[in-house]
């Protein structure tokens, strides 16, 4: 038997290879109707990993940061593949300052059958250049002026020197490192932080450069120059408002003027003045006043010769208790009567002095009980007060529940 079979294999060979080479091929054309090649840009761009570049060198233009690749797999390799299996490299190694247009090279990191097809874009142009570094002097620049009769002092930079990094032909552009503050109407000394910013010959900014610091501490001293002063406001009263009402504020502007005059005088003289007497004995309501200020012969203020006077007026405040109230009924229905128990109420109000003692209980105020929709029966319902003056509020009502009883009536 074993005899047979091998003089079969060697006198059919030819043809059993043939039928194998059928059999793999028919496989083949099966699998590929069921699982077809496709050839198409993953969706998502894969980002370019810059490697090699020497130490001192820096990148100065821009350049892509990912490419779009086309990739060639199986239709069901494409169910799995996306643009974190990909690998696209840019190699610097052993380039050096200049232009280099470097091919990129892909990579599939997965087991799956898959291949690039393209790249767009293939290749990328690289400048690079030497990496400088210097140290420079930081330069203020002070803006505005200060409140008149004052001076700026002899400013404070810390640090006074910074680091300059980045490539050679930026740092070399660097002609100041600046910072700017304002000392515009500033009478106090200035402790603050400010940006540096890196300037070439012509002011303009230089970029893709970094500052180490990028801010500085500015102590910038303000000092009031000699024969002038600051001085506050306090307004001169005559008189008090009538009786029921008072002073509740005065506000003054500005409240602290400048003045000048001789040193000495401005010296010796007291840290305030008084305005012109302000009559308050007639006032009863808010007003505003432009008044000038008595000042030493030879002091004069530096700006406005007056201030402005803002006097707010305020009602005094009190309490009045209105006993004996008649409770009125609202809203009784038809053929109805009604009677009250209590019949009359306490009431107690605040507000001001004045209405309250003007106020005439039997005509400014009412006590209403509302009986819309209600029928024969006792009802208990809070009555309702109303005064004639906006200003009095009603503070409780004793009591504070009144006893309704409806009858069946010829009359209300």
């Amino acid at each position: 038997m074993p005899r047979k079979i091998i003089d079969f294999l060697s006198s059919n060979w030819v043809s059993i290879i043939l039928a194998l080479l059928l059999a793999l091929t028919v496989w083949i054309v099966a699998s590929l109707e069921e699982n077809p090649f496709q050839e198409a840009d993953l969706p998502t761009p894969v980002e370019i990993d810059v490697k090699g570049l020497a130490p001192g060198l820096i990148i100065t233009n821009d350049y892509p940061q990912a490419a779009r690749v086309r990739v060639r797999a199986q239709q069901e390799t494409w169910r799995s593949i996306s643009a974190e299996d990909v690998l696209v490299t840019a190699d610097l190694s052993g380039l050096g300052p200049g232009s280099h247009q470097v091919e990129l090279i892909p990579q599939i990191n997965t087991n799956a059958p898959a291949a690039v097809v393209s790249m767009n874009p293939r290749h990328v142009r690289f400048e690079l250049e030497e990496r400088d570094q210097r140290e420079m002097p930081v330069q203020v620049q002070i803006e505005g002026q200060p409140a008149i009769g004052y001076s700026v002092g002899n400013k404070q930079i810390t640090p006074s020197l910074v680091t300059v990094e980045g490539p050679e032909s930026k740092v070399e552009r660097i002609s100041e490192v600046r910072a700017r503050i304002s000392v515009e109407a500033q009478r106090d000394d200035i402790q603050t932080t400010a940006d540096l910013v890196p300037l070439d010959a012509n002011g303009d900014i230089v970029t893709e450069v970094v500052l180490n610091p990028s801010q500085v501490t500015l102590d910038i001293p303000i000092k009031q120059e000699a024969g002038f002063r600051d001085i506050s406001i306090i307004v001169r009263r005559l008189g008090n408002p009538p009786p029921g009402y008072y002073v509740s504020s005065i506000v003054v502007n500005p409240q602290i003027i400048t003045v000048r005059g001789d040193a000495a005088v401005i010296e010796a003289m007291q840290p305030y003045a008084e305005t012109e007497p302000i009559e308050l004995s007639d006032k009863t309501d808010d007003f505003r006043q432009e008044v000038s200020i008595a000042l030493p012969l030879g002091v004069t203020p530096v700006q406005n010769e007056k201030v402005e006077v803002l006097v707010t007026i305020g009602a005094q405040q009190g309490s009045r208790t209105v006993l004996d109230v008649p409770v009125q009924a609202q809203n009784l229905g038809d053929k109805l009567t009604a009677t009250f128990s209590p019949n009359v109420v306490d009431i107690i109000l605040s507000g001001p002095l004045t209405e309250l003692d003007s106020l005439n209980p039997q005509q400014d105020i009412t006590v209403t009980v509302d009986l819309n929709g209600l029928g024969p029966g006792r009802h208990q319902i809070e009555p309702n007060v109303e005064v004639i003056y906006e200003d009095i509020r009603v503070d409780s009502v004793l009591p504070l529940v009144i006893e309704v009883e409806i009858k069946t009536g010829t009359g209300k």
